[in-house]
């Protein structure tokens, strides 16, 4: 058999799976010359449809398995269609409205199309001979072969234009461009499509019985599993896992007494030990031989108490720091291991369809409204930051009464849920306050502290936050970069330098770089850390009289507090002034930050002698 004999199965796999998903294939089509009109354009203003676009095509993919399984008629796959388009099209004013970067829509989105893919290999199972652990392992075999074609295509094709152009005529870098867009937006979801089994259903009934054993046939060899899969899960995953597992219980039993799980670098991993474990798991109902037989028997009874254990550690944290969506999003996700880990104690590797239910429930509950993780931690602190407030007797009616002298954990509390409150526009449903964001002088007027004060710690808080004890690397950070022009009036002053005071410094000077004349008379600056180790700056005249001194440190502080944390600075909110009867000082910061307890800033500094 030569290479065109070998090739025109796959070119007619292609060839069927567009007729098979053809509004998933104009979805296709469609990113891809958008993508490239914005290649060639250089410009990104096509980003909103082509984002719409990638969920129309998981949508009518799912709509096409849908009309498979349960329907016959072309009306009713017609309709489908209909309604993928419709979904497509509400998601585009979504985008419209919101915008791509608003965080809520960009997270659900991505969950809500964890959910579809989830069901896309679920659904040829659902009441039907063929159980769930074989359609996943059928997808995810069409997921790796798809992308091994598209891998050597776009290595082959990216070869062939190099030596193009080293050997014949110049390529240009969009030419690459193009051809990675073509292969992995177009033909490597074409090459999955083309993988993806015809199963039993309703749909397959009006087929011939010649097409039917041919479709049978495709979804038993799809469904099969390859012998290098089953030496690698038999020999290294399984022991693996079971290694990495008695790993964690030596290290709980161990540390058992001790305040360990407060460690934030253990969540993390115990929460991929847990989707690998069940993915793993999934895998290896395929298999019968012994060392599958007695994974399959012990793993979901050894899961149990470690996620139990994990959801106690996760909910202890969320008592120190607070809910947000991403604390909902992992109390939920080991909450959904919990119980797989219980389910699959006592029924049988024919019932792995219930862990695809799980995880598709448990994705519909983090992203759809009102039991999403956004809309329940966005009530959470509503409610924390309002009794905050009425605690401080700082809330009269629907009026907010600044109040300056509060405990610095109050304090940190307020600014703590106001900053998540603005990331996930949630501030206008507090009580008193109709803006959906603070800047730092109105963040100051409104509450009668400043941000970045509330956020400074000394020793004792770093251990003492809500009465939780953290480790003593849990750093506060913030960092304000000033906007427009660089530009601005030196006119009325003797004297500029530029400055960088790292971590609160006091060699802001190199030797004579701070020396200076006016009218004939030498003049000097001169930093030095004072008994509270912070910086003074101060100007001396040549017979080392101070003519005017001042803490940078309280400056920092004023200087971050005008603005939110990590955004922008205005020129006039960068700009600080200092004078007496002999000197005038001028500060305009180009950057301040504050990380674990220190100060760092890039400055310029202006001097005006009085005469």
């Amino acid at each position: 058999m030569n290479w065109t004999e070998k090739l025109k199965p796959r070119v007619e796999g292609v060839v069927r799976s567009i007729g098979r998903f053809p509004v998933t294939t104009l979805f296709l089509i469609g990113i891809t010359l958008m993508d490239m009109w914005m290649i060639e354009s250089n410009k990104t203003n096509l980003e909103t449809w082509v984002t719409s676009f990638v969920v129309g095509a998981f949508v009518s993919a799912l709509a096409q398995l849908l009309y498979e399984r349960f329907l016959q008629s072309q009306t009713a796959r017609y309709g489908l269609y209909a309604g993928s388009l419709a979904l497509t099209l509400l998601y585009y004013f979504a985008i419209q409205r919101f915008g791509l970067t608003y965080l809520p829509l960009t997270v659900r989105t991505g969950i809500l199309l964890g959910v579809i893919a989830m069901a896309f290999f679920w659904i040829p199972s659902y009441k039907t001979e063929i159980p769930f652990h074989r359609t996943y392992l059928a997808g995810l075999k069409a997921l790796f072969i798809s992308w091994l074609y598209s891998i050597v295509i776009a290595l082959g094709t990216s070869a062939l234009l190099f030596a193009i152009d080293r050997l014949l005529l110049p390529v240009k870098f969009e030419i690459y461009l193009h051809t990675w867009n073509l292969n992995f937006v177009l033909l490597e979801p074409l090459f999955f499509l083309s993988f993806i089994p015809r199963y039993a259903g309703k749909a397959e009934e009006a087929e011939s019985e010649t097409r039917q054993r041919l479709d049978a046939e495709e979804a038993v060899q799809a469904m099969s599993v390859p012998r290098s899969l089953e030496v690698l899960l038999t020999y290294i995953v399984m022991p693996l896992l079971a290694v990495y597992t008695g790993v964690l219980l030596l290290y709980f039993l161990k540390n058992v007494r001790t305040a360990f799980w407060m460690d934030p670098f253990l969540e993390p991993l115990m929460i991929s030990y847990a989707l690998t474990g069940l993915v793993v798991y999934l895998l290896v109902c395929n298999l019968d031989n012994k060392v599958a037989v007695l994974f399959r028997k012990v793993f979901p009874k050894v899961i149990v108490p470690i996620m139990g254990f994990q959801l106690f550690s996760s909910y202890m944290r969320m008592q120190g720091i607070g809910l947000t969506h991403g604390r909902y999003f992992v109390l939920l996700t080991v909450a959904a291991a919990l119980v797989g880990g219980l389910v699959f104690s006592f029924l049988p590797k024919e019932k792995s369809g219930w862990l695809g239910v799980l995880f598709m429930a448990a994705g519909l509950i983090a992203a759809v409204p009102p039991v999403d993780g956004f809309s329940v931690a966005r009530r959470y602190h509503v409610s924390n930051l309002e009794k905050v407030l009425k605690e401080n007797g700082m809330m009269e009616g629907s009026v907010i009464q600044p109040k300056a002298d509060l405990p610095k954990k109050d304090k940190k509390r307020i600014a703590d849920d106001v900053s998540y409150l603005e990331s996930v526009d949630g501030l206008s449903k507090v009580k008193g306050v109709n803006r959906p964001k603070f800047t730092g002088k109105s963040f100051e007027e409104t509450f009668g502290f400043t941000r970045t004060a509330a956020n400074i710690r000394d020793e004792e808080d770093i251990n003492d936050d809500y009465g939780i004890e953290y480790p003593d690397n849990d750093p506060e950070y913030a960092m304000l970069i000033r906007r427009g022009s660089l530009s601005f009036d030196v006119s009325e002053f003797d004297f500029l330098i530029q400055l960088d005071d790292l971590y609160n410094g006091s060699d802001l000077f190199s030797k004579g770089e701070g020396e200076f004349t006016v009218d004939s008379k030498k003049y000097s600056l001169h930093a030095k850390t004072d008994q509270k180790k912070e910086t003074v700056l101060s100007l001396q005249d040549e017979n080392k009289d101070t003519l005017l001194s001042m803490e940078l440190t309280p400056i920092y502080e004023e200087v971050l507090g005008r603005s939110d944390a990590n955004e922008e600075l205005t020129l006039e909110d960068a700009t600080v002034e200092e004078e007496n009867e002999k000197a005038k000082v001028r500060i305009v910061f180009d950057s301040v930050s504050y990380f674990n307890g220190s100060y760092s800033a890039d400055f310029t500094l202006l001097i005006h002698i009085k005469k």
